[in-house]
């Protein structure tokens, strides 16, 4: 999940920014607080995924669950969220924000919102 700087999307500019640091190694977490929410990002199968951290359940740190498969489960209830799409496999109840994310050594950016997102 890693792009350029800055991306045209419905007419208005969406670019990264910086928000925190994030380890080189596989399974390296972070949270971090980005647009009125705590978003989990967690560098797993070569690739960096950034989702909501609490889960719609019942509020618990999604990044104080285990990825394992393509999912982060609860650790509270074991609910299992997909971290590509932030589809929930045990209900339709909740649907976990996804952001693209990047990284420059161990510098961590999240990508804007332009409109239409």
């Amino acid at each position: 999940m890693t792009a350029g700087a800055s991306d045209a999307k419905g007419g208005d500019a969406a670019e990264f920014v910086e928000v925190g640091v994030l380890g080189s190694q596989e399974n390296a977490r972070a949270v971090v607080s980005w647009q009125g929410k705590k978003v989990a990002v967690v560098r797993h199968g070569g690739a960096l995924y950034a989702f909501e951290d609490t889960c719609p359940h019942q509020g618990a740190s999604l990044a104080e669950g285990h990825v394992e498969g393509g999912y982060v489960h609860c650790p509270w209830h074991g609910w299992r969220f997909e971290i590509a799409t932030g589809k929930c496999r045990e209900s339709a109840y909740g649907t976990l924000d996804l952001w693209e994310a990047r990284t420059e050594g161990e510098r961590l950016f999240l990508r804007t919102h332009g409109s239409g997102s």
